[in-house]
């Protein structure tokens, strides 16, 4: 009985030093004095020329394409390929 009181006393000190530590005020650092200004150097600029691009003619290319495999690694088919047996319908 008197262990079970101590190891509850000694809980409830540990539990409220936590607390009171995490809601004590925190150091104020100051920031470093700077005595000289940064040296800022630009990125040279690239110039490109711009790419045009028919959205219709991108769109027209990717139909009918399937970009993902199956699970074993296997190569997609097109449904309208695949016929099934009366057997594999029923």
């Amino acid at each position: 009985m008197k262990n079970k009181v101590l190891a509850t006393v000694l809980c409830l000190i540990v539990v409220l030093s936590l607390g009171v530590s995490g809601c004590a005020p925190q150091p104020v650092t100051e920031a470093p004095v700077v005595t000289q200004s940064p040296v800022v150097t630009q990125a040279p600029v690239v110039t490109q020329a711009p790419v045009v691009v028919d959205p219709a003619a991108a769109l027209a290319a990717l139909a009918g394409k399937v970009f993902s495999t199956g699970p074993n690694g296997e190569t997609p088919t097109n449904p309208s390929d695949v016929t099934l047996t009366a057997d594999e319908l029923s």
